[in-house]
């Protein structure tokens, strides 16, 4: 952005001092015993013109150095911005931007994800309410005309004696794409791409505790494939990984949105069901066990489980529920397999 009002004063600044200058030539200053006073004060706003004029330029330079975008803001409208805020929205100066924007509200995405902010608010409540919050909710994210979009991390700050505060957004895209790619690496299975056992447990405690205090039904059931072994010793490890990958998509397709599904380990399995008593979850056990025993699996036709399947009761644990599952689970393979089996 040009500051060209500086360069206007000093040009007022220079148009002044000549004029000065040819009425004195002129003879029209002629009364006037003052005249040098006159000439020392327009040359000294003359060279207060320059060396402002100077300094902005280079205040100027070193603000378009900086990466992050830089906003200088009243509660009205915007005084000042740098090269990245005109680079990133595709437009030459503050009046190109406003024709195209109007606001700055316009570029914020609206999103449960991100904060949403009213810059258009009372400077002083703007930065209150900004400094009431935590690091982490002190993320926007903006978009351009194009609908290319930046993540940022937004600090506000009030300049003082003025109402006025200044907004830097700093990029921080490809470290949440980053951190969203590492928490889905750590809460989801590479393989069946279903939860992992670290963020079942997570959800899981969450659940428990919600139903204890509610009273709520919560069944859970624990799905073991049988003879898995066999399949990998005879068919090799391949087929066995796109065995365990078939049996959660097909698993994955007969439950509900919100039952929350993981893969416990190797061919083990554990199926978390809220708002559902044991006889409904017993229903569902057989119901999965039913579709995989009959579901034919590429390179090995068939395929059997076994299931336990245990509620929540009175005075359990985390640690008391899955025990009770397990064990039905045992059960079910002690038995014979391909079966399921209540441990209440």
């Amino acid at each position: 952005m040009k500051i060209n009002k500086y360069y206007l004063f000093v040009f007022i600044s220079i148009l002044q001092y000549l004029i000065v200058l040819l009425f004195y030539y002129k003879g029209y200053l002629e009364q006037y015993q003052n005249l040098y006073l006159i000439i020392i004060f327009f040359s000294v706003s003359f060279l207060i013109g320059i060396f402002i004029a100077k300094d902005n330029r280079q205040m100027q330079s070193t603000i378009d150095m900086i990466e992050q975008i830089v906003i200088l803001k009243s509660k009205k409208s915007i005084l000042f911005a740098n090269k990245s805020f005109f680079k990133f929205f595709e437009v030459r100066n503050l009046k190109e931007f406003k024709k195209e924007y109007y606001s700055l509200n316009n570029t914020l995405v609206q999103n449960d994800d991100f904060l949403n902010l009213n810059f258009n608010m009372d400077i002083k409540k703007l930065v209150v309410y900004m400094n009431s919050l935590e690091k982490s909710q002190k993320i926007v994210k903006i978009k351009n005309r194009n609908n290319n979009s930046l993540i940022v991390d937004i600090k506000i700050d009030k300049i003082e004696q003025e109402e006025v505060c200044i907004i830097i957004l700093s990029d921080i895209t490809q470290l949440k794409l980053n951190t969203e790619k590492f928490m889905k690496k750590a809460n989801i299975d590479s393989l069946t791409n279903i939860y992992s056992r670290q963020k079942f447990n997570e959800l899981y405690e969450i659940e428990l505790d919600r139903s204890a205090r509610y009273l709520n039904p919560l069944t859970i059931l624990f799905i073991d494939i049988d003879f898995f072994k066999i399949i990998n010793d005879t068919h090799g490890h391949a087929v066995g990984d796109a065995t365990l990958e078939t049996f959660a998509k097909v698993v994955s397709e007969n439950i509900r949105e919100f039952d929350i599904f993981a893969r416990w380990g190797g061919e083990e399995f554990i199926l978390l069901l809220p708002q559902t008593n044991i006889n409904d979850g017993y229903k569902l056990a057989e119901k999965i066990r039913t579709i995989i025993s009959s579901y034919e699996f590429k390179d090995i036709k068939s395929l059997t489980c076994s299931i336990g399947v245990s509620s929540l009761i009175k005075g359990d644990n985390t640690q008391s529920l899955l025990k009770r599952a397990d064990q039905g689970l045992y059960k079910a393979k002690k038995n014979g397999r391909n079966r399921t089996i209540l441990e209440i």
